[in-house]
């Protein structure tokens, strides 16, 4: 029988320098834990974290992310894991190293704890893992339990690249659009259940924040500020984005990034960035009023994500391509995630439909 369903990570700790105390946080998991991270993270983190467990008796041996998140690579830190008797995972970083994380303390049976340095997607709440593998598209892992605690060190996200912010703020917008149509379609969730009450106003709660403080975050982190913005925009694009992805279910503007990304076409665009196109595109197939449409546009373009195919790096993308990744995106199950039937020829429509738009607002803006 199918019923209503959420899920989230046991503990989010959001605040200022948290990882100050992360000996407070670790130490009922255990007193050896494997930390996974790229190099780059761990000279961001190392001082911090060495500095929280000295004369404790927590040790963070630190094993290095090779950069993919692959079974090979899960094999190959699970077998360390196993080697050295850890009592539970550290994952920190963006979303390969977290997934690997995930992975790794699932076939394990260890606890978890993910402590993102970045707020560019919803990954570090959910019980998804994304495998990638040469040659294939990418495969999700479905977990069956969310992360054990998330902390999240405002400082340190604070200090990354702005373009990684705005991004994830892409990711966090679709999140009401496409739960709104997942609600309107009866389309299950991650968990194979149906969205609550309080999933579905979590994604709400997730656009009205960055309609509000998007702008002001960006400029925060421009000028290597934390304000209460950023705060905002931070748990809206880690926790009620990932909470309300997860419970509510995703759709098109999933399934265009899912399609773009199976072309075989250099692109450098980041996820939220495409997702951010992808919901422009679901607005048009959904033929939604015009004002809801400039309200998107506007907010996107105030804080820099992607109005149309040139700002995707894709102003050159060949007719024969666009259609071979609209056939890809029709593909995927999420993007019949719809009130109505989604055929290969509305949506090829639609996303040239929201690429004019596009062009149209920014002629007028410029």
């Amino acid at each position: 029988m199918t019923c209503q369903v959420i899920g989230n990570p046991s503990r989010y700790r959001q605040g200022r320098h948290i990882l100050d105390d992360i000996h407070h946080y670790l130490q009922q998991y255990g007193s050896k834990f494997l930390f996974l991270a790229d190099e780059n993270v761990y000279q961001i983190l190392a001082d911090q974290l060495n500095k929280s467990l000295k004369n404790t008796d927590i040790e963070l041996v630190w094993v290095k992310f090779n950069g993919e998140s692959s079974p090979d690579e899960v094999k190959r830190v699970q077998s360390v894991f196993t080697e050295q008797s850890f009592h539970a995972v550290v994952g920190a970083g963006g979303g390969k190293a977290l997934d690997t994380a995930k992975a790794v303390a699932h076939y394990t049976g260890a606890p978890l704890v993910i402590a993102p340095t970045i707020a560019s997607t919803d990954a570090p709440c959910s019980s998804l893992a994304v495998m990638y593998e040469e040659n294939e598209l990418p495969k999700d892992l479905i977990l069956p339990k969310n992360p054990d605690l998330v902390l999240v060190d405002v400082d340190i996200i604070a200090k990354a690249p702005v373009r990684l912010l705005v991004s994830g703020m892409g990711d966090a917008f679709a999140t009401y659009y496409e739960a709104r149509a997942c609600k309107n379609s009866g389309a299950k969730n991650i968990f194979q259940g149906f969205g609550t009450n309080s999933s579905y106003e979590l994604a709400k709660l997730s656009r009205q924040i960055l309609l509000e403080d998007g702008l002001k975050a960006k400029i925060a982190v421009e000028n290597k500020t934390v304000t209460k913005a950023l705060e905002n925009i931070i748990e809206a694009n880690i926790y009620l984005s990932g909470v309300g992805f997860e419970n509510n279910g995703c759709a098109v503007a999933h399934g265009i990034y899912n399609g773009f990304t199976a072309l075989h076409k250099e692109h450098h665009f980041l996820h939220g960035e495409c997702v951010a196109f992808g919901t422009l595109v679901q607005l048009v197939l959904e033929n939604v009023g015009s004002d809801e449409i400039y309200k998107v546009q506007s907010f996107f373009y105030s804080v820099g994500l992607p109005l149309t195919l040139a700002d995707l790096g894709w102003g050159n993308i060949t007719d024969a391509e666009l259609k071979q990744a609209v056939t890809a995106a029709c593909a995927n199950e999420i993007t019949h995630h719809m009130p109505f039937p989604v055929t290969e020829e509305s949506l090829y429509e639609a996303v040239i439909v929201a690429d004019k738009l596009g062009a149209y607002f920014k002629k007028n803006e410029e």
